[in-house]
């Protein structure tokens, strides 16, 4: 998710890029957005079971309504809000975060302790915890020799299943369908003038 903060007319809000939603029985993001505190809203105004959501003859594991983390006025706050929570948490507890920082290796010591190596600088630290992209695990490679292959050859799949039972032949064109477009307008009529913030 991308959370960037934008005006237009005057106001502030957060455009989030990518999972924004949340249902509050995911253990993972629900359990640390409610931990961490923060005033969440219904993504949609009906506020219907989050099985709801999708079309049959798809299926959601989860019921409890979509919601999406909002500021004291009730707008999107953005799913940053989460992540610079927990940012927060980590340096109250003494951590350090490194910005800009690329991470070019990871090794594992036999003392217990990980070094984290950063082009030509290196941090030993007794704990870490990673939150990387597939591409970025695989580029690591003093941790990928260490993983198991089984795990490797994991992330290294990409496959996209379209059982026909879901996806007619032909209705489905990997590389066109998978896609999200947002469009700015200086004057979003339906919003600004009649206020219609929900229905088609």
């Amino acid at each position: 998710t991308y959370s960037h903060r934008l005006q237009a007319a005057g106001e502030w809000f957060t455009l989030d890029v990518g999972a924004y939603r949340f249902s509050p029985d995911m253990h993972l993001p629900g359990d640390v957005i409610n931990l961490l505190g923060f005033k969440t809203a219904c993504y949609e105004p009906s506020c219907p079971p989050a099985s709801k959501e999708f079309p049959p003859p798809f299926t959601f594991n989860y019921t409890a309504p979509l919601r999406r983390i909002v500021d004291e006025e009730g707008m999107p706050a953005g799913y940053v809000t989460a992540i610079r929570g927990m940012v927060d948490q980590i340096l109250a507890s003494g951590g350090q975060l490194f910005l800009g920082a690329n991470l070019t290796d990871l090794q594992a010591l036999h003392s217990g302790e990980v070094r984290l190596v950063f082009g030509s600088q290196s941090v030993l630290t007794k704990m870490v915890l990673l939150n990387l992209p597939r591409a970025s695990f695989l580029g690591l490679p003093s941790l990928r020799a260490a993983t198991p292959s089984r795990t490797v050859q994991m992330a290294e799949c990409v496959k996209f299943d379209t059982p026909t039972k879901f996806f007619p032949p032909g209705s489905f064109s990997l590389g066109k369908s998978l896609a999200k477009a947002y469009a700015f307008y200086k004057d979003a009529w339906w919003h600004n003038h009649p206020n219609l913030t929900v229905g088609q």
